[in-house]
């Protein structure tokens, strides 16, 4: 009996012991109350942030990172003693936001899955990270605001030297503007794309070489419910986008690049089904200078440029503004670090 008593005795404290190692702390802070952030936790987050640089951390990483985590708790309890709140359509619109740089133009249940693979968080946590970071960017603009947006405008030699430092970037390639009647084939079998091929043909037949059959014709036969009502107006088609040449193919690119202007082409096969063309313009590559405007954004490069170079100072100094607010908070808490814990 005595023995199972020490035994049982050892077991429990080698549980309690084992428990202690593992929520060993890395950091204890306390600005308005007390907050650990244990090695169990810290840990995850490393590991994480490893997988995604599919590299380990070296100590001194480890540290920095550490450094920011108490950085971010001190400015939420400073938030939260501030009572800075944000309403739960700031949240959603920030979660959308997230969602569109993704570029997940997915359900929300697979949106959702991809969060938990890509971030290792689940979506009530994920939810509750952008509130948080809401409620500490708001309390950032509250008490630097001032030191954040008093940034110096750029001059005009900056904004000639920024421009020609990035003046490739300025370069539009060569494009097109076309219309077209689009017969989609995506999901069919071998058999229906035939038909399809073979309607393309005839629609092709009864519209000739005009232009104007052509524009008469769109409603009643594309399947392209974004141009039909439009005479088949598609836009402007770069050389280089990538996104599109991914969805049509580069054999569709170089097809409805050689077609001349105000011409009804032949049936143009593409990734996607079968086109009949008419390009409306056709425009070399060309160097955009200071005073032109950037096709599709309606901005002169020079505004462009002028706010590139305010959004770099602004974000160095939302960056100067963090360091020194939690300097100030740092000054005002009490921190320990356990650097020993960080080896793992």
């Amino acid at each position: 009996m005595k023995y199972a008593k020490v035994i049982a005795f050892l077991l429990v404290s080698a549980s309690i012991l084992s428990a202690q190692v593992l929520d060993a702390p890395v950091a204890r802070i306390k600005l308005y109350k007390t907050e650990v952030v244990t090695q169990k936790q810290f840990k995850e987050d490393v590991e994480l942030l490893e997988s995604q640089l599919k590299r380990k951390l070296s100590l001194d990483e480890k540290k920095k990172m550490l450094d920011a985590r108490i950085g971010e708790v001190l400015i939420a309890q400073a938030a939260e003693n501030a009572y800075v709140t944000v309403s739960d359509d700031d949240v959603k619109k920030a979660v959308d936001s997230y969602k569109a740089q993704l570029g997940a133009n997915i359900p929300d249940e697979q949106f959702k899955q991809l969060i938990a693979q890509q971030l290792g968080m689940s979506w009530d946590e994920f939810v509750s990270k952008i509130r948080r970071q809401l409620i500490s960017e708001k309390y950032i603009m509250q008490v630097k605001g001032q030191q954040i947006n008093s940034v110096d405008m750029p001059t005009n030699d900056e904004i000639n030297t920024m421009y020609n430092q990035n003046i490739q970037k300025f370069t539009v390639p060569e494009s097109i503007e076309y219309s077209h009647i689009f017969i989609d084939t995506r999901g069919l079998s071998d058999e229906a794309k035939k038909k399809a091929y073979n309607r393309a043909v005839d629609i092709k037949k009864e519209i000739g070489n005009s232009v104007k059959k052509f524009e008469d014709s769109v409603e009643k036969y594309s399947d392209d419910q974004n141009s039909r009502y439009n005479k088949g107006n598609v836009g402007t088609l770069f050389r280089t986008d990538a996104q599109r040449i991914n969805l049509l193919g580069q054999s569709f690119f170089d097809k409805v690049f050689s077609i001349k202007v105000n011409t009804v082409s032949d049936v143009i096969e593409s990734e996607v089904g079968y086109h009949i063309v008419v390009v409306k313009t056709h425009s070399d590559p060309k160097l955009l200078g200071l005073n032109d405007v950037i096709p599709g954004s309606g901005q002169k490069v020079y505004d462009n440029v002028k706010n590139a170079i305010i959004l770099q100072r602004k974000q160095a100094a939302y960056k100067k503004a963090i360091e020194d607010l939690v300097k100030e908070l740092r000054d005002k808490a009490t921190v320990s670090v356990y650097d020993n814990n960080l080896n793992w």
